[in-house]
Parts: C-alpha cells; sequence; structure tokens
C-alpha cells in the first residue's frame, strides 16, 4: 500500500471554519461592531449580517478583490469573505 493521509477533507473543513472566524474577528474588529457575547459553541450572540452596512461591505469587497491571485492563503481568505459578502445580501430585504 502506498503511503496515503487519510480523511484530508477534515483538515480543509478545519482550516475553512478556522479563517472564517479570522475574517469575522478582522472584520469585527476594524468597525469596531458589537456583535454581542461570545459563545465557545455557538460564537457571537449576532452575526455579521445583522450589523454590517451597505458601505462596510463594499469595503470588504473592495480587499477581497485585491486578494484575487495572491496565494492559497490569501484564497482561503478570499472565499471566506465571499461566503461573508453572500450572507449579507442575501439578508437584505428584497426591493
Amino acid at each position: 500500500m502506498a503511503f496515503e493521509i487519510n480523511r484530508l477533507h477534515v483538515l480543509a473543513d478545519n482550516l475553512n471554519e478556522e479563517v472564517y472566524k479570522w475574517c469575522v474577528e478582522s472584520i469585527r474588529s476594524n468597525f469596531d461592531l458589537d456583535l454581542g457575547g461570545w459563545d465557545s459553541v455557538t460564537g457571537y450572540e449576532k452575526h455579521l449580517g445583522e450589523v454590517l452596512t451597505e458601505e462596510q461591505v463594499n469595503e470588504i469587497e473592495q480587499y477581497q478583490t485585491s486578494l484575487t491571485g495572491s496565494g492559497w492563503i490569501e484564497g482561503l481568505t478570499y472565499s471566506a469573505l465571499n461566503e461573508i459578502i453572500d450572507q449579507w445580501y442575501d439578508e437584505q430585504p428584497d426591493e
């Protein structure tokens, strides 16, 4: 049998989750957002979509665009920011 690392998908999931949390914390800190208290199981009481403004989302999108083609860690960050941005747009009322 050839050498193999099992369950790499678990590693990928863990990395994606960690990068997502890192991005949420960076956004919270940068914009001085109040997300309520922290729970180690559920995270913050509020999520970003509840407190971000359109202007802030636009700023995040501009930063996200600057990451395109930078490297693998930036790619993970790009994906996490994309999820945050998409969630924000999904939560906006239909006009």
